[in-house]
């Protein structure tokens, strides 16, 4: 008998609900590479998500200027984190500058 492990997996993290927990961790990862896609490294160490609940990602970033870049680019960040994972459903940033 074969056993689908992806399906199993998927099964054990709705039953000891770490569904969320599992889609928070996805869009956190995606949205740091796409930031550190367009600003590099170094850039990429001054933004931090914190949180994502309800469609809104609230992410901290160490500077003004970086967060109003951010700002300027929210719609094509969006975009891009969505295509890769359309389930998730962000809608939009909440930024805090530190």
């Amino acid at each position: 008998m074969f056993v689908d492990f992806a399906e199993v997996a998927r099964t054990l993290v709705r039953q000891k609900g770490l569904q969320n927990r599992l889609e928070t961790a996805q869009v956190f990862e995606r949205f740091l590479q796409i930031i550190k896609k367009q600003w590099g490294e170094k850039t990429g160490g001054e933004v931090a998500p914190i949180s994502f609940s309800g469609g809104i990602l609230k992410i901290r970033v160490g500077n003004h200027i970086l967060a109003s870049e951010l700002r300027l680019k929210e719609y094509a960040i969006l975009k891009e984190v969505n295509i890769s994972l359309p389930s998730k459903g962000v809608m939009r940033l909440q930024i805090q500058t530190i």
